[in-house]
């Protein structure tokens, strides 16, 4: 990670993708993530609180502030401790940075369930995850736990490893070639708006991981590739989808650290988008995702998309561009380009690897996407435990998608629990 040693302080560049994230927050658009992990106890506040502040030392890189320069937006240590909150009855709030200690995430905490908040520029779902695991681990030390790692999850004992810290889009940019997937203009869910300053909807349905895996490995798909046909079939079954020439385009993160080696704790996901344009039967969209799929997780493709991104940042030009003036072309240009080319996002986190020591303290995790006044909806996908959570957020009243899409599964023999934070009402 780039930096400087001031003082008894230590200033951060941002990595690639967090650039963007300071110029697109408004009241509309948070660019808050959450991932909230359900327990088999009331939440216990001070030892929550003690178990924040205890991992400090650990992750460097998530305890800073954001600070504006002349050119960049940059991170800097930040000197005080972050306090933990009762959950709110919104998901996904812009933080308030001033009664957050300026700090870049929350943890909140309410019954059972202890929940990280985070501002995208900090980190990716990965990085959130790995600071939430080594939370709750040092938390059930802190209840009179005896717990063992077992190589799973960072200990406020241990050392920051370099590697964890480092802008992995930097060092895996190359001069070669660079070029980004061309992605047809999408159809868009209609629906009328909810006021996202004052949250979001959230529906969750839970299902048996070992059965969902079942229904994928039928298609022979993955399940992540499962899901999303399963999200465009649902989204082209809809009158208004039926009627539209546009086709239904799914964007998936891509986590780049296993396809680069990295170990990085910042951002390091790319994005590609599935397109299926017209109806098609199930199983005949499947296939045409699957085929999506292995084109665009194709290391090559994958790394010319990096080095088109990356080449933009480096562009000497574009340096010396007053922030302010940066701020206002991101703005405009991912605004534009978010709005033409996603109808919907779907993010699966995968297996979340537990300690035999913690797993019977962990009863399942969620996972909540950011939405922005040009979103309508993200689905998050997480599993541990033998159960898999499917989240919706969307930012419109009306639930048809997440109705189509719970019925769809239940109509293949998944036995199904929802839950609903009703702002649909």
């Amino acid at each position: 990670m780039d930096g400087l040693q001031i003082g008894n302080s230590r200033w951060y560049k941002l990595d690639n993708a967090a650039h963007i994230y300071p110029a697109m927050r408004n009241a509309s658009d948070s660019c808050v993530f959450r991932i909230a992990a359900n327990l088999d106890h009331v939440i216990d506040p001070e030892c929550l609180q003690r178990a924040v502040v205890d991992l400090k030392p650990r992750f460097p890189s998530m305890y800073v502030r954001l600070k504006s320069g002349l050119f960049w937006n940059y991170c800097e240590y930040n000197e005080k401790n972050p306090v933990v909150r009762p959950e709110p009855p919104y998901v996904n709030h812009n933080i308030d940075s001033h009664e957050n200690n300026n700090y870049l995430f929350t943890f909140y905490y309410y019954n059972r369930r202890i929940s990280m908040e985070a501002f995208h520029s900090l980190c990716d779902g990965y990085g959130a995850m790995e600071m939430l695991k080594a939370i709750l681990f040092r938390y059930f030390e802190l209840k009179g736990h005896k717990m063992e790692n077992n190589g799973l999850v960072m200990t406020a004992s241990q050392t920051p490893d370099p590697r964890e810290i480092e802008d992995s889009f930097i060092k895996n940019y190359t001069s070669s070639k660079r070029e980004r997937a061309t992605v047809k203009r999408a159809y868009h869910i209609r629906g009328s708006r909810l006021v996202l300053r004052e949250g979001i909807g959230v529906i969750t349905g839970r299902v048996q991981t070992s059965a969902l895996l079942s229904l994928a490995k039928k298609c022979g798909a993955t399940l992540t590739q499962y899901l999303a046909a399963a999200l465009t079939f649902c989204i082209s079954s809809t009158e208004d989808a039926k009627k539209s020439d546009k086709p239904v385009n799914i964007c998936v993160p891509v986590n780049m650290r296993k396809i680069c080696d990295s170990q990085t704790l910042r951002n390091f996901t790319l994005f590609f988008y599935t397109s299926a344009e017209g109806r098609m039967e199930f199983s005949e969209l499947v296939e045409t995702l699957k085929t999506q799929f292995e084109t665009g997780l194709n290391k090559a493709n994958l790394q010319r998309t990096l080095n088109a991104n990356v080449a933009m940042e480096r562009n000497l030009g574009l340096r010396m561009v007053p922030l302010f003036i940066k701020n206002a072309g991101i703005r405009v240009v991912l605004s534009n380009l978010d709005n033409k080319i996603k109808t919907a996002t779907i993010s699966n986190l995968g297996q979340v690897a537990l300690p035999p020591s913690m797993s019977g303290m962990v009863r399942d995790f969620s996972v909540h996407l950011p939405m922005g006044s040009k979103s309508t909806h993200g689905v998050g996908v997480i599993s541990c435990g033998g159960v898999t959570t499917i989240s919706f957020s969307r930012s419109i009243y009306e639930t048809d998608i997440e109705k189509l899409f719970f019925t769809f599964l239940s109509g293949e023999g998944l036995d199904i629990s929802i839950q609903s934070n009703f702002r649909e009402g």
